[in-house]
């Protein structure tokens, strides 16, 4: 499949994560670090130039996408590579670690704390305040970059003069943390459901080579952008 993107060392593709995983090479990926769809029917007005307009997450009515993703991952990884994925830690974080292929060893769910309250019940519930990262490898795994984190991830918030381009955006340092963490300069990063391309952006930022793949053309023009610029807020 031809790019839709392609630039020192970062590639973007616009398809079916399914079609371009089983175009790439085996044992040519350093890194995984994604945020594939929740399986809990995403829909959102919030952060929308025009409210009336809802957003929705292509694929999230199941878990199917991200289960055949991660398969088609292990063929890619090399041996000891570490793979991070996030997770909905309401509905579906069991079923999101339980979801591990065999061949990927869980290490432990993270814990990011997001820094706000989400939407939700204002009066009779809790505010929606994280958000859950299963940490796994390809066998064993290598060792973490020194000094040893902590599984609670604090300070990630988005930045003075960041914006707000998908419903589901990360912010560029949470990102950035979890590629330093487990990659060294010139890693391939692979992210197969890439949004507005936080990821590729985060491990350009580092010195990583990175690919993102993502179904809907609009976020791979957003990415592109991003990628284009050599100082970005986001």
């Amino acid at each position: 499949m031809k790019p839709y993107y392609e630039q020192g060392g970062i590639t973007i593709y616009h398809g079916d994560c399914l079609e371009v995983l089983a175009g790439l090479a085996p044992e040519s990926v350093d890194l995984v670090v994604t945020d594939p769809p929740y399986g809990v029917d995403y829909l959102s007005n919030f952060r929308v130039a025009n409210p009336s307009v809802a957003q929705v997450i292509h694929a999230d009515d199941s878990l199917d996408a991200m289960r055949a993703s991660l398969a088609m991952c292990v063929a890619l990884l090399r041996p000891d590579a570490h793979v991070y994925y996030f997770a909905s830690a309401d509905e579906t974080v069991g079923e999101a670690c339980a979801a591990l292929p065999s061949d990927l060893t869980f290490h432990r769910l993270l814990c990011w704390d997001k820094g706000n309250h989400g939407m939700g019940d204002l009066e009779r519930d809790y505010g929606h305040a994280w958000e859950a990262i299963v940490y796994a490898s390809k066998g064993r795994g290598h060792a973490l970059n020194p000094p040893r984190p902590s599984s609670l991830l604090r300070s990630f918030g988005r930045g003075a003069g960041s914006t707000w381009v998908h419903p589901t955006q990360k912010p560029v340092p949470l990102m950035r943390f979890l590629i330093e963490k487990s990659s060294q300069p010139g890693d391939l990063v692979l992210d197969p459901f890439m949004g507005s391309g936080t990821t590729l952006r985060a491990a350009k930022d580092l010195g990583r080579k990175a690919i993102g793949i993502e179904i809907e053309e609009k976020y791979c023009e957003i990415a592109a952008k991003r990628l284009s610029q050599e100082v970005m807020p986001l």
